[in-house]
């Protein structure tokens, strides 16, 4: 994670919990959107329709922006068959491959 220039925190958390997660979209404040209301439940009512609102406007501001950019393969070249699935909804939702700025 040094080499690819990861947030230092972020690195500490992976190595805390031994785990690693793969943002797949942009956080709402890096695409010039508020965050969301902060109410939970959100099953209906006013709580509902304000996180709905929210969805909405984010949905819209997020079309601007991709959420990584693919720089290399590092190791095999081929992925395994059984990721290739994975892969494909990662670079389609982070839209990797796209000419976007970053968000």
């Amino acid at each position: 994670m040094e080499r690819t220039g990861t947030d230092p925190a972020f690195a500490r958390l992976c190595g805390k919990q031994a785990s690693f997660r793969a943002r797949l979209t942009p956080k709402p404040w890096r695409c010039a959107c508020p965050l969301p209301p902060g109410e939970y439940p959100r099953a209906e009512g006013a709580a509902r329709e304000r996180f709905t609102a929210w969805c909405e406007r984010y949905a819209r501001a997020i079309e601007r922006f991709a959420t990584c950019r693919y720089l290399e393969t590092v190791g095999e070249r081929a992925a395994r068959s059984e990721l290739a699935p994975l892969i494909e909804i990662h670079d389609k939702a982070t839209r990797c491959g796209e000419a976007l700025p970053l968000a």
